[in-house]
């Protein structure tokens, strides 16, 4: 589920508080788009710079130089010029389902940074563009290996995963759930 955060909230509080190079440093040069959006966005890096530095340390494990952004409204990226401002270039802009489109109101796009900006830098700046509902870096989750995990449904009766005849129902009438976890 997709669920926005506003640009102030950010959700940091919830991440390890680990200081992680790779969320201060600036991305590599690489596939990236140059810095082009001139002087307002340098005095805007410039401005943003102690909340960057703040957010450098809380970051989590994340892709450097990606970040996800929703924007507001109905105005495409490049009607807007935001991607010019930030010098970002589009990696995948996201389908939003029909039914929740007009509700949604904007579009979600996951971005590819300039060559010598963080995401950190690039959050905390574009969290202070009216047009962006939320930023947040492209995190990255990992699963342990090790870990077996069954299901916690508060009433797991309810869906027939393992049906034992508990209820003068039929016995192993079911979809054999904890067969297949």
């Amino acid at each position: 589920m997709i669920s926005p955060l506003r640009a102030n909230q950010l959700a940091l509080n919830s991440r390890p508080a680990v200081a992680r190079a790779a969320a201060s440093e600036p991305a590599p040069a690489g596939d990236q788009a140059s810095l082009s959006g001139g002087s307002n966005l340098q005095s805007l890096l410039q401005a943003t710079a102690p909340e960057a530095a703040s957010l450098a340390t809380k970051l989590g494990p994340h892709e450097p130089g990606e970040v996800l952004v929703k924007l507001r409204g109905s105005a495409g990226l490049d009607e807007s010029g935001f991607l010019q401002e930030f010098g970002a270039k589009v990696i995948h802009q996201f389908e939003i389902p029909q039914q929740i489109f007009q509700s949604f109101d904007g579009q979600l796009v996951q971005l590819k940074l300039p060559a010598g900006m963080s995401t950190a830098q690039a959050m905390a700046a574009m969290s202070k563009d009216p047009r962006v509902a939320y930023v947040t870096p492209n995190d990255i989750y990992q699963l342990d290996e090790g870990a077996q995990v069954s299901p916690n449904d508060l009433n797991p009766n309810l869906w027939a995963l393992n049906n034992t005849g508990q209820n003068g129902g039929t016995a192993d009438a079911d979809i054999d759930a904890p067969e297949a976890w």
